[in-house]
């Protein structure tokens, strides 16, 4: 493994992106309602349940 810095392969980094999208399209709706100040923890909550 060549990575330093812990820093993710580009394709994982492509995966995750791509998931994270998914997730949020997935959930819009609830995010639209949310204040923009509680949209990053409900990311993170979101991203740690799927």
């Amino acid at each position: 493994m060549g990575d330093r810095g812990g820093h993710p392969r580009p394709d994982t980094a492509v995966q995750f992106i791509t998931k994270t999208k998914s997730i949020i399209r997935r959930h819009m709706t609830s995010i639209s309602r949310l204040q923009q100040s509680n949209r990053a923890n409900l990311l993170i909550v979101i991203a740690n349940s799927e």
